[in-house]
Order: C-alpha cells, then structure tokens, then sequence
C-alpha cells in the first residue's frame, strides 16, 4: 500500500529509490545520519544477517587518498580486522590506466 501510495505521489523519487534499493539491497538498518553522510571513526554498525545472526561492523580508521585518490579504510567485522581501498571521488585525478596494466588484476 506504501509502495503504491509514494508511486502515485512522487513516480520519479521512487523510481529512483527503487533503483538503489536494487544496487545496494535493503539498508533499512542504517540510522538517517549514517545513510546521508558515512560512518564515522569508532562508529559501530550491527547489521542483521538472518534469525539470530549478525555483523557488527566498526570503523576504525580512514586514510587521507593518496596521488591516485584511492582511500584505505580499515574496519573490524564482529572483531576480526578487514581494509579496504576505495576511490574518493571527490578528489580530482589525472589517473590513466591501460587495459594491459589491470590485466592481471582482471582475469
């Protein structure tokens, strides 16, 4: 009833909501905040998986991007410490890459 009701108000908006809910799947579990502006340095997440299961995310870290505005994040998932690289959009590069110098990385 919900989905019909914003569809006939807002077809546009929802049309779009629609769409990023099918790229990134539901993210009902994030709090306003966290959804507009990103987790924040010692911030804690739990996410729930199914019955009784859960993640528990924490951010512990973000790196200023380095010269090809790639940021290293390092998280810990229900203790155990993960990274991860990300490209700041934000920052402007001159950053060119070949298909042959991300082959390896591809395949």
């Amino acid at each position: 009833d919900v989905d019909i009701l914003s569809h006939a108000m807002y077809p546009a908006v929802f049309d779009e909501y629609m769409q990023f809910k099918h790229e990134f799947g539901n993210l009902s579990f994030l709090d306003t905040r966290t959804f507009l502006s990103g987790m924040k340095v010692d911030q804690e997440l739990t996410v729930p998986l199914e019955a009784g299961k859960q993640l528990v995310i924490k951010l512990i870290s973000v790196s200023v991007p380095d010269r090809d505005g790639v940021v290293t994040m390092q998280f810990e998932l229900n203790g155990t410490p993960r990274m991860v690289q990300v490209m700041d959009k934000s920052v402007g590069t001159n950053l060119v890459v070949s298909v042959n110098s991300c082959r390896h990385r591809i395949l």
